[in-house]
């Protein structure tokens, strides 16, 4: 084993891995998803401001969905329809 490269963590640390929490079950740390979190409040609040920051959004929803899936249904639903009326801006912004 590589001792630059092992880590010894005791039952109650944080345990990550590439970026990603891993102790009971795969999630993201609490930071990331609280800054995803304030981002797309933001959007709700001045959804024009975040025409340019769409494609951003989505794939904040698709890295939720795919770490986190059957336990943010209901905050991967939200962001969903933040990213909705964020689109509608875009488009009537088009016009």
């Amino acid at each position: 084993l590589n001792g630059k490269k092992t880590r010894i963590n005791s039952f109650n640390s944080r345990k990550v891995v590439t970026g990603l929490v891993v102790n009971q079950w795969v999630n993201l740390s609490r930071q990331k998803r609280r800054t995803i979190r304030a981002l797309f409040h933001k959007a709700t609040t001045a959804p024009e401001k975040f025409v340019d920051r769409l494609d951003e959004m989505r794939g904040h929803v698709a890295f939720l969905n795919m770490v986190t899936s059957e336990r943010n249904n209901a905050a991967i639903a939200r962001y969903k329809q933040v990213i909705e009326v964020v689109s509608l801006a875009s488009q009537s912004e088009a016009d």
